[in-house]
């Protein structure tokens, strides 16, 4: 992870398991 973008992001080093979630949450809807 590179951690000189997470300053610059909104939710931090956080951000990549953010997105992950986001990702996981819509595949699941998108299957339903």
């Amino acid at each position: 992870i590179q951690r000189y973008e997470g300053a610059s992001t909104i939710y931090g080093p956080h951000t990549l398991t953010i997105y992950l979630n986001q990702y996981r949450e819509l595949a699941l809807a998108a299957i339903q």
